[in-house]
């Protein structure tokens, strides 16, 4: 399971390299749909002010904590200022808080449990609902469906279901 899992790390970091580096440079509005770019105003930019936050964009624009863009304390260019960022709209979903590096979660899978195939949502007892996240295939025959949640390698979450032993890579949905 872990070659596969690196073997897709290792495309998509291939991927990244070798992507044209044009696609970045494209005005946003040609790769923004229609009705996000005018809900997030950005038709009511100069093209100054437009051309400005592409070319902070492009140099590899800060991001805070919560994976939004920082707001730099200087203008990008002197001929363009930067405008204030504005909250995101409310129909964007929070994102989950994360498991901490030295919390578990133990709880219970809900019946009916028999294993995991593929992408299988996991309904807890403490009323979490997690997703498979990685390929792999178990067929559980026993009765104890208790599973210890853990933070992983790279931030990655695991179950482990206690009777067998067995762990499968999860991520939270809800």
């Amino acid at each position: 399971m872990w070659y596969s899992t690196f073997m897709r790390i290792a495309v998509l970091g291939l991927a990244c390299v070798l992507l044209p580096l044009d696609v970045v440079a494209q005005p946003a509005s040609s790769t923004i749909p229609p009705e996000v770019y005018r809900a997030a105003g950005l038709d009511k930019l100069t093209d100054a002010e437009r051309k400005a936050l592409i070319d902070w964009i492009n140099a590899g624009a800060p991001m805070t904590a919560s994976g939004t863009p920082a707001v730099p304390a200087a203008p990008v260019s002197p001929r363009a200022p930067m405008v204030a960022a504005t909250p995101a709209p409310a129909a964007l979903p929070t994102p989950l808080p994360p498991l901490s590096e030295e919390s578990e979660i133990n709880t219970r899978i809900l019946p009916p449990f028999t294993g995991w195939t593929g992408r299988t949502i996991f309904t807890l007892e403490n009323g979490q609902v997690w997703q498979q996240r990685m390929d792999g295939n178990y067929t559980f025959k026993g009765t104890d469906t208790r599973v210890v949640i853990t933070r992983g390698a790279f931030g990655l979450d695991r179950m482990r279901l206690v009777e067998s032993g067995r762990w499968i890579g999860v991520k939270r949905i809800r």
